[in-house]
């Protein structure tokens, strides 16, 4: 039998009708985590640009492209990993 959104998440009613809240503070929480870890991410793939300077050829397609994915995978270029575009 397949599961639910209602049986994963334990969404039920109450006797007069309403939903319960019961779950809903934790999936808010996980949620917000997710969005503050996400930003942070982002924040330190910008400072890494930044300090590598990927953000001096933005004239161009190709130097915008190289900026966005310095920011993306930014633990890589700390690795030595050269993601310019050619």
């Amino acid at each position: 039998m397949a599961k639910t959104a209602q049986t994963i998440i334990s969404i039920r009613r109450t006797g007069d009708g309403k939903v319960s809240t019961e779950f809903a503070r934790p999936v808010r929480v996980l949620v917000w985590t997710g969005l503050v870890l996400a930003l942070a991410y982002l924040v330190a793939g910008v400072i890494v640009a930044i300090s590598r300077d990927y953000f001096a050829g933005l004239g161009s397609a190709d130097g915008v492209f190289s900026a966005l994915g310095e920011i993306l995978v930014w633990p890589l270029v700390l690795l030595g990993v050269d993601i310019t575009l050619r």
